[in-house]
Order: C-alpha cells, then sequence, then structure tokens
C-alpha cells in the first residue's frame, strides 16, 4: 500500500510538471513561481525541459529557467531585443528573487542575470555559453550559463564574508584606492563646477541689478513690460539654480541655471537700448557737475564717514561715483582702486562681515570702526562681498527691505512680483526610461550573429552581441 502511494504521488507530480509546461491558461511568471522552467510550446523541440529542471533543482541559488520564441511585447524594438532588462524585469519584479538567477532564451539569444555579478562579468558569460549550444539543441548551453553565474555568485558572496570579517588584503586595498581615486576625481569635477558657479553667480546678479536700474526709467509700456518679463525670468532661473545646489550631484545642472540667467538678463538690454540706447550702467563715474557737500544733482551724497571709500571703507579716497539702482541714484566715495573696477564694468568688492543668521552687515555699521585709525591697523578681520551680492543680502529676493540711504528698494522676484519658481525649459531632460533605459549592457549569446542592440542605441549602453550559428 504504501509503494502503491508514493507511485500515485509521482505520477502525480510528473503530471503537474507537464500540465504547467504546456498549459495556455497558466501565466508564464506564475509557472514560475511554482516551478524552476518555463517552455513555451513552440520551443519544446529546442530544449529538454526535465534537464533544466534537473539543473535548477541542483543549483545553490534559486534559478529560473525562461524559454520564449520571442519576448514579450514592449521588450523589443525594431527587431531588437532587451533580453537582458527583460531578465532584470523577471528577476526583481516579477518573481522578487533576493539572491537568484534568471536565464531567458529566445530564438534570437541566450541571456542570464544576476544582481550579485558586474555588467562585465554578465556579458563574459552570455557570450560564452554559446560554445554549448548546437542548432538543434540549447540545453546544455542554458544549464552551463546557470551553472557558471551560481559559481561566480558563490564566489563573490565568499569575498564578501571574507571582506565583512576583517581579512584585509591586496583585493581591499586595490577596492580602496580605486574608491579613492574615484572619490578625487569626482571632488574635483564638482570643484571644478562650483568655482565655475562662483564667477556666474555674481554676474548673474550684476546682470539682474543692472535691469533693475531701469525698473522705473522706462517710460514706452511696451519696452517696461517687456524688461519687467525679462527680469522676472532671470530670477527665476537663478533661484532654480539656488535649488539645484543644494544636491551636489546637480551641480552642472545649476551651473546650467545660472548661465541661463545671465542669457536672459542679457535679452532684457534690447528694450532698455531700445529706449534710451546704451545709456550708463548701473555702477557709473560722472565726470562732471559734483557739487561739494552734496553730490551730483538728481544723486545726493551718502557719506557714511566722511571721504572713506564706500566699498572698502579706505580714507582720504577722492573719486566721487554715482550708484544707481531702480533709478534712485547716490553719490558716493570711491577709492583710486574701486574707481577703477566701476570703470571697467564690473561690480567693485565691499568689506563687511557675514553674520551667524547669514546677513552680511557693511562696514560702516561696525560699532566703534574708525577706517581713519584702524582701516590700515589691521585689527579687524573682514568679510568681501561683490557689491550686487550685498544688495542680495541686505534685501533678500522676495521680500522688501529699507536701507537708511537707499528709501525703498524691492530687489525681490521683479518689479511684477513674480514668484521663484523653476522655469520648465531648463529642466533637466529625462532619460529613455523604464527597463530600456537603465539596461546595463550585459546581454550576450546572440544566436543571429551579431549584436541585437548594435553596441548601444536606445536600450541603453550595449546590448545583445556575440558569435551567432547563422
Amino acid at each position: 500500500m504504501r509503494f502503491r502511494g508514493l507511485l500515485i504521488l509521482m505520477l502525480a507530480w510528473v503530471a503537474a510538471l507537464g500540465w504547467t509546461q504546456q498549459s495556455p491558461s497558466l501565466g508564464m511568471y506564475e509557472v514560475l513561481r511554482r516551478s524552476d522552467v518555463y517552455v513555451h510550446p513552440e520551443m519544446r523541440g529546442k530544449v529538454d525541459p526535465q534537464k533544466l529542471e534537473d539543473a535548477a533543482n541542483s543549483a545553490r541559488y534559486d534559478t529560473k529557467f525562461l524559454i520564449l520564441p520571442e519576448l514579450p511585447e514592449g521588450w523589443t524594438r525594431n527587431g531588437s531585443e532587451a533580453r537582458g532588462p527583460f531578465a532584470r524585469h523577471v528577476l526583481k519584479d516579477r518573481l522578487s528573487l533576493q539572491d537568484g538567477v534568471v536565464v531567458v532564451m529566445t530564438n534570437k539569444g541566450i541571456t542570464g542575470y544576476s544582481d550579485k555579478l558586474t555588467t562585465e562579468g554578465l556579458r563574459t558569460l552570455n557570450n560564452q555559453s554559446l560554445g554549448y549550444t548546437t542548432a538543434t539543441d540549447k540545453t546544455p548551453g542554458l544549464i552551463w550559463l546557470g551553472q557558471s553565474i551560481n559559481s561566480q555568485m558563490h564566489a563573490a558572496a565568499g569575498r564578501s564574508t571574507m571582506l565583512t570579517f576583517g581579512f584585509v588584503g591586496a583585493a581591499v586595498l586595490l577596492l580602496l584606492v580605486v574608491s579613492f581615486g574615484v572619490m578625487i576625481a569626482r571632488a574635483r569635477e564638482r570643484g571644478a563646477i562650483l568655482q565655475r558657479i562662483n564667477h556666474l553667480r555674481p554676474k548673474a546678479l550684476d546682470a539682474m541689478t543692472y535691469l533693475d536700474g531701469y525698473m522705473e526709467l522706462l517710460q514706452t509700456p511696451t519696452n517696461r513690460e517687456g524688461l519687467h518679463e525679462s527680469r522676472d525670468r532671470a530670477f527665476n532661473l537663478y533661484e532654480a539654480g539656488l535649488a539645484k545646489m543644494k544636491d551636489l550631484s546637480r551641480l552642472a545642472e545649476a551651473e546650467e541655471f545660472f548661465q541661463a540667467s545671465i542669457d536672459e538678463a542679457k535679452r532684457g538690454r534690447q528694450f532698455i537700448q531700445a529706449e534710451l540706447g546704451e545709456g550708463p550702467v548701473a555702477l557709473t563715474t560722472t565726470p562732471a557737475d559734483y557739487q561739494p557737500g552734496k553730490g551730483f544733482p538728481g544723486a545726493p551724497l551718502f557719506e557714511p564717514v566722511p571721504e572713506a571709500c564706500f566699498f572698502c571703507s579706505k580714507p582720504d579716497s577722492t573719486a566721487p561715483i554715482v550708484i544707481d539702482w531702480e533709478g534712485q541714484r547716490r553719490t558716493v566715495w570711491a577709492c583710486e582702486e574701486d574707481q577703477r573696477v566701476v570703470q571697467s564694468g564690473q561690480s567693485p568688492m565691499m568689506r563687511g562681515r557675514q553674520q551667524p543668521n547669514g546677513q552680511f552687515t557693511p562696514w560702516y555699521s561696525q560699532p566703534n570702526y574708525d577706517p581713519r585709525r584702524d582701516y590700515y591697523g589691521g585689527g579687524y578681520i573682514w568679510d568681501v562681498m561683490a557689491m550686487s551680492m550685498f544688495l542680495n543680502v541686505m534685501n533678500p529676493f522676495g521680500w522688501m527691505m529699507t536701507p537708511m540711504w537707499m528709501g525703498g528698494m524691492n530687489y525681490g522676484a521683479g518689479s511684477s512680483g513674480s514668484e521663484g519658481s523653476s522655469n520648465s525649459d531648463y529642466a533637466t531632460g529625462e532619460n529613455f526610461g523604464g527597463d530600456f533605459g537603465e539596461s546595463g549592457g550585459f546581454d550576450g549569446g546572440g544566436f543571429d550573429g551579431g549584436g541585437d542592440f548594435g553596441g548601444g542605441g536606445d536600450f541603453g549602453g550595449g546590448g545583445d552581441f556575440g558569435g551567432g550559428f547563422d
């Protein structure tokens, strides 16, 4: 009786296995959840399901064989198959295997996948598997590929265990050296980008400051509206760049936004030129008509300390210049060096101190500081900031502040009140997306004698290739 019962159970198991391999009503993913092999009816003559089942049962890790005439819809393009991404999809998304192997075969080739092996390692094994297949029987190649991936996964796990327990050797040293080299390269790259950004940000602020100097001077509605719109767009792009800088991996995007802000501000100058011609720059020297103790006509004298350079505090400065923002002009003193900076079209550096709350206060707001006594003495440690940047710290974007010497100045989101939202025209581009865009370029074993991906293309960095039988 016991023998008869065992015989009945064995026959039932064999019947169930055959049914799962042949039943069209049971999905292939469900079959793979119940067993280790799925063979499409059209492919029965090309593989031996029982040998594949035996190989999967003897494997160290969960190993699944999926035999199809072609990949499902959505995994081919222009005749090219993404077997590697498809195998990854089956392993991770359909079967949710943590330590597993999926081997996919179609009429075009064989590809195995495990997330424990490198892209190069998988590519090599996929191509080598072709040497174990014949025109009429692909089973040996499939079994060899599954066993080889299992072996390399086990070897990789052994190396990982050795590192975990602290067996430091040449491999670990090499890994550290390579990692350190990569870190240095990335740090240098980011440093170079940051250096360029630090050059672009003041330029962007200068460019917006230039536009602000003419906001209230243009009388033609078309020119005034066009200038406001350009100013708003430049500001939004600048704000988007600041947001990107919060993520070090997106510094390159931040650089693009700052450059775009500069370009947009430059486009706004056309409205100024259309009405006023070239006109004076926002920071300008005036050659004549200075009235001692009063300043230039229309530009009252602002003198925190008599004859001290407004920018660096150097005493006995003898060059009066006009500062022009949003139509509000002031006469200030400048030393010869800062006068040359202004004449060159650049923004002078403002001397002051950065407060713990991030606000920059100018030198003339420091208690007990006397330029005539302290300028050359070295008793003060100063921060410096570009004049255009200084204005923004005193009057940050998006709110209004009234400095004692300027009157109302809204250096914010532009006169039209636009908030600092990102301009979609400069948003980051999207990759091809999906599993095609994430393929690691490890597909191999093409039966058609060439690369189904053609060495790259839309499937992301290389694809099916290798020797073939045709």
